[in-house]
């Protein structure tokens, strides 16, 4: 779809006649609202309310009032499904009437694939010499990368006699929108109405003397950097609720940084980070102060370990909260430190199978291990594991590595992860042979005790075969000995070298 230069969508003065619409009331001079207030002659009136939806209008504004002079019909809705681009060089326009009490802006509606050009889109409120027209609403929900043109919802301009700016959503593919509350530096004592919701947005904005309310209860979530609304020292954003947003974008062992704008504040304002092992903050482990909005938390922190973080908010010029006093960043786990390597971490050694053991490093008992073996020192080729498998994870600071060969040098190493599955460098524990004899099939009574036999496996160095023993399963090499050996048994066989000992096993 286009619309070219010199062409337009107008939809201006076709909302609610004079005097109806949820933003219409009936006082002496008092402009309607819609996304903001219609402004008023006098304090004393009650000034036209807000209404409708931000992320979709589709509501007619509504018509200006006066006792004696006519009002002024609202804007009307333009809703554009487009399902391509939409080249915008022309207008398109749903602003309200002027008179006396003048109506407000309407509602833009657009979904698309993309929209391009250098046009305009206006909802804005009339102007007049008493009650001004509240700002209508704009969602525009497509690529607006190809698009240069203004995009406004202001109110109609009368000092303070104004009404409220209205709203501007702008929700481009793959991200949750922007929404921007932009006044056109008309001074007013009017606010612009975001209905109680749970809003998930990736950046407000609130521009040029505006004055933003999130109303009743309300939850926003800033999903982008600035947690705490971006804008000018001349606007504010008033939520009576919960405000979320900020990120973590440095974790470590034993710190993380918090971040909930963009560094530097225009403002001055002195933000507190402040975090916890406790969701409810009752107990505060360390805090910050600092003038840019991101901060750096250390010295306190633990391992592997889930900390929540919030920010308070005084002195802040563009965002005021009504129920608390803090931004809540959310929570993220430190690190788990690399396991370390205590004096003898092999605390059993047998002929396929060998016990090892590791140093936690400060880590939580809930901290998963995985432990690894192999034939060469970089670990490349086959790998050994518990019963589990070299790759599996358990939660023990020792484990038995199995499957072994016999008489077999092998190197190990550990690697630790946290709770939230990154995990540490490996640590290298060292290196041991695996014994070189295991149990055979030959089995005796030796006058004291029943005795087995020590079988020596054929491929270990230095390995003879002095005495042995056919079985089902094959042949079995028995382990002779020094018959003063700690290992040796009672009975005795005579070699070439003299009378030897069969080897007890283990």
């Amino acid at each position: 779809m286009t619309i070219e230069t010199g062409g337009k969508i107008d939809v201006s003065c076709k909302g609610y006649k004079v005097g109806y619409g949820p933003g219409a009331v009936n006082n002496w001079d008092t402009g309607a609202g819609y996304g903001g207030q219609g402004g008023v002659t006098s304090e004393a009136n009650t000034p036209g309310p807000t209404y409708g939806s931000y992320s979709a209008p589709i509501d007619l504004g509504s018509g200006g009032a006066n006792a004696t002079y006519p009002g002024a019909f609202g804007g009307g809705a333009a809703i554009l499904n487009v399902q391509g681009t939409l080249t915008l060089n022309g207008q398109i326009l749903s602003n309200g009437c002027s008179s006396v009490g003048s109506g407000s802006g309407g509602s833009v509606y657009i979904t698309g694939g993309a929209l391009v050009g250098n046009g305009s889109i206006s909802a804005r409120g009339a102007d007049t010499g008493y009650g001004t027209g509240g700002g209508g609403r704009v969602a525009v929900i497509a690529s607006t990368s190809g698009f240069s043109g203004a995009i406004t919802a202001f109110a109609g301009s009368n000092g303070v006699k104004s009404g409220g700016a209205g709203t501007v959503f702008i929700k481009t593919p793959g991200s949750n929108g922007t929404l921007i509350v932009d006044n056109n530096n008309i001074a007013t004592n009017r606010y612009t109405g975001i209905l109680a919701a749970d809003n998930i947005l990736d950046s407000v904005q609130a521009l040029h003397k505006s004055s933003g309310t999130f109303l009743s209860f309300s939850t926003v979530t800033i999903t982008g950097e600035n947690a705490f609304f971006d804008g000018d020292n001349t606007s504010t954003v008033t939520v009576s609720g919960n405000v979320y947003g900020g990120s973590f974008p440095e974790v470590w062992v034993s710190s993380f940084s918090v971040k909930w704008g963009a560094a530097g504040n225009p403002s001055n304002a002195q933000f507190t980070a402040e975090i916890s092992t406790y969701s409810d903050y009752s107990v505060v482990e360390n805090s910050s102060a600092t003038y840019n909005r991101n901060a750096f938390l250390t010295g306190v922190l633990a391992p592997n370990t889930t900390y929540y973080a919030r920010v308070k908010t005084p002195d802040y010029a563009t965002l005021k909260l009504l129920t608390t006093d803090y931004v809540v960043v959310g929570s993220t786990a430190t690190l788990a430190a690399q396991p370390g390597t205590p004096v003898n971490p092999f605390t059993g050694v047998f002929f396929n199978s060998i016990d090892v053991a590791w140093l936690a490093n400060g880590n939580p008992p809930y901290t998963e291990y995985r432990v690894m073996a192999s034939t060469a020192s970089d670990f490349s080729g086959t790998l050994y594991g518990p019963y589990a498998g070299p790759l599996s994870w358990n939660i023990m600071t020792s484990t038995s590595v199995i499957s072994l060969t016999g008489c077999t040098l092998y190197y190990f190493r550990v690697q630790a992860r946290n709770m939230n599955g990154i995990e540490t460098g490996f640590e290298v524990l060292g290196s041991t042979d695996t014994a070189g004899y295991s149990a055979s099939s030959l089995k005796f009574f030796d006058g004291t005790q029943n005795v087995t036999a020590a079988r020596m496996d054929p491929a270990c160095p230095g390995t003879t075969a002095k005495l042995k023993v056919r079985t089902n399963a094959g042949t079995d090499i028995i382990s002779l000995v020094d018959v003063a050996d700690p290992a040796a048994s009672r009975l005795r066989i005579q070699t070439p070298e003299g009378v030897k000992a069969v080897r007890k096993y283990p």
